[in-house]
C-alpha cells in the first residue's frame, strides 16, 4: 500500500465507499433468480448456462452469497484499474482526476449485482491483464498471463455471446498491433483467426455450462421473437405481415388469442406482453405464455413463422429494428434521484442517515443516468466532437487511434438491437464506458501538453 501512487490509493477508497453503500444486500432480482432456477428441482435455461453454474457455487457461509459477490466484484474492478492508475501516475493532477471520476464510474456500475456488472468487472480484469503483462508478470510468465487474459474475457463473454464479437475485434486489433516485427500476412491470419474464434469459445462455454447444470430447455430466444412479433403487428401497416404475425403470436398465447396485445405492448421489454392494458376496463393477454421443451413442435413452428416474416417483409422487420435501436441508443428507461425519493428510504433496511449518505455517494450516479450521459448516443457523440476538433486542427489526434474502439462499439450497439429485448441502459454501459475510457487514456494532446 506504501507504494502505491496517490491515484490508486484514491481507486481502494472508492472500492471500500462502494462496497459499504451496497450493504446489505441480498443480491439483484435477475442474479437471485438465477441462482434461485439453478438449485431448484427443475432448472431451466432462461437466465443461461454460464449465469447458472457461476452464481449457484457462490458459497453461503460466512456472509451470504450475494456480499461475496458484491465482494469479488469490487476486488476484480480494484485490480483491474490500479495498473492503469501506477502506469499514469506521474500524470498531470488534472489527468489523476479525471481517472478518478471514470473509477467512480467504474466502481458503482461494476458493482451491480446484474450479469452486466460482472461482465463490466470481468472484462475490466481481462484486458488489464493482457495490457500490463509486462507489468505484472516476469517474462517466463507473460504467455501464461496472456492465456489468463483471454480465459478471464472468455467466461465474461460467456455471460452475452451475441455480443462477442465487439470483444473479438479489439483482441484481434491488440495481436495485430503488438507483433510489429511479425509478417504482415502472418500477422493477419491470425488475427481473423482470433475474431472468428473468440465467439466461438463464448458460445461453447455457455453451452458446456448448460450441459453441466442440466437445464431444462425453455429456449429463452423467445424473448427476442416475442418482442420482434409483437412489434410486427402492433407497427407493421402491411396487412400480410399483421395477419402472419398475429398467427405466430397465437402459438404463444395458451388460448391462442393474442387478444388487444397491442394496448400494453411497449417497446421498452418483453415483459409488456404479460401485463394489463393502461386503459381500464381492457381485457388482459393474461395467458402470454413461453413455449417449453413440452412443446417443442409448436416452438419450431414459432420459429419458422418468425423466420418466415423476417425474410417476407424485410422492410418492417428492419424498421422495428429502427425503433428498437432509439431505445438502446438513448438507454431508455430512466432511474430516479434517489437521494429525494420517499421509495428509496421506506424501502431500505438502513437507517435514515446512511440511506442519506448512500444517496449522496450516489448521487452523481443518479444524474448521469437520468440524464442519459451514459448512453450509447452520448458516447457517440463525445467521439465525433473530437473527430470535429481534430479536423480543424485543434490537437494532432489520428482518428485511426480509436477506430478499432468505435467499430467494437457499434457492433456491441447492432448486436443489442438485433437480440432486442429491452431499453435497460445496463446492457450497453459497458460498451460506453470502454469508450469513454479509451478516448480519454488515448489523448495524445494532453500527454503532449504534460511532456512539454
Amino acid at each position: 500500500m506504501k507504494n502505491l501512487g496517490n491515484t490508486s490509493k484514491g481507486i481502494v477508497a472508492l472500492a471500500f465507499l462502494t462496497f459499504f453503500s451496497n450493504l446489505p444486500t441480498k443480491g439483484g432480482e435477475d442474479v437471485a433468480n438465477a441462482r434461485n432456477n439453478a438449485l431448484s428441482d427443475y432448472p431451466i435455461d432462461f437466465w443461461g448456462g454460464v449465469s447458472s453454474v457461476f452464481y449457484s457455487r457462490i458459497p453461503d457461509f460466512p456472509l451470504g452469497w450475494a456480499v461475496h459477490l458484491l465482494l469479488f466484484q469490487v476486488l476484480i474492478i480494484t485490480i483491474s484499474l490500479i495498473p492503469f492508475a501506477e502506469r499514469h501516475r506521474n500524470r498531470s493532477k488534472k489527468f489523476k482526476l479525471l481517472f478518478l471520476i471514470f473509477t467512480y464510474f467504474a466502481f458503482v456500475f461494476g458493482s451491480h449485482q446484474t450479469r452486466d456488472g460482472l461482465m463490466f468487472g470481468l472484462t475490466s480484469l481481462g484486458f488489464s491483464i493482457l495490457f500490463f503483462r509486462t507489468l505484472i508478470a516476469p517474462s517466463r510468465l507473460r504467455m501464461t498471463a496472456t492465456i489468463l487474459g483471454v480465459s478471464i474475457l472468455i467466461a465474461a463473454f460467456s455471460f452475452r455471446p451475441w455480443v462477442s464479437f465487439s470483444c473479438s475485434l479489439l483482441l484481434a486489433g491488440w495481436y495485430f498491433n503488438r507483433n510489429q516485427s511479425r509478417k504482415l500476412a502472418y500477422k493477419s491470419i491470425v488475427s481473423v483467426i482470433v475474431f472468428t474464434m473468440f465467439p466461438v469459445a463464448t458460445v461453447a462455454v455457455e453451452l458446456a455450462a448448460q450441459d453441466f447444470a442440466k437445464l431444462n430447455t425453455i429456449h429463452p430466444e423467445q424473448q427476442v421473437i416475442s418482442m420482434d412479433l409483437g412489434a410486427a403487428y402492433c407497427w407493421s401497416t402491411n396487412p400480410e405481415t399483421v395477419i402472419a404475425a398475429r398467427e405466430a403470436l397465437s402459438l404463444m398465447y395458451l388460448d391462442q388469442n393474442p387478444g388487444n396485445l397491442c394496448e400494453s405492448f411497449k417497446p421498452i421489454n418483453w415483459a409488456w406482453f404479460s401485463r394489463k392494458p393502461i386503459i381500464e376496463n381492457s381485457d388482459s393477454p393474461t395467458t402470454f405464455s413461453f413455449l417449453t421443451e413440452k412443446n417443442e413442435t409448436e416452438f419450431q413452428k414459432l420459429r419458422s413463422k418468425w423466420l418466415g416474416l423476417v425474410f417476407s417483409d424485410p422492410s418492417s422487420y428492419i424498421q422495428n429494428k429502427y425503433m428498437f435501436a432509439s431505445q438502446v441508443f438513448i438507454a431508455g428507461d430512466s432511474r430516479y434521484i434517489r437521494l429525494f425519493n420517499e421509495g428509496y428510504y421506506s424501502n431500505s433496511a438502513r437507517e435514515n442517515s446512511l440511506d442519506a449518505f448512500v444517496g449522496i455517494f450516489l448521487l452523481p450516479w443518479d444524474l448521469v443516468i437520468s440524464l442519459h450521459l451514459l448512453s450509447m448516443q452520448f458516447a457517440l457523440l463525445f467521439w465525433f466532437v473530437l473527430v470535429l476538433k481534430l479536423y480543424r486542427g485543434r490537437f494532432p489526434r489520428s482518428v485511426r487511434d480509436d477506430s478499432l474502439s468505435v467499430i467494437s462499439f457499434l457492433l456491441w450497439l447492432m448486436a443489442t438491437v438485433v437480440a432486442y429485448i429491452g431499453d435497460n441502459g445496463r446492457y450497453t454501459y459497458s460498451a460506453s464506458l470502454a469508450l469513454l475510457f479509451t478516448l480519454f487514456i488515448n489523448d495524445k494532446s494532453r500527454c503532449q501538453k504534460e511532456k512539454s
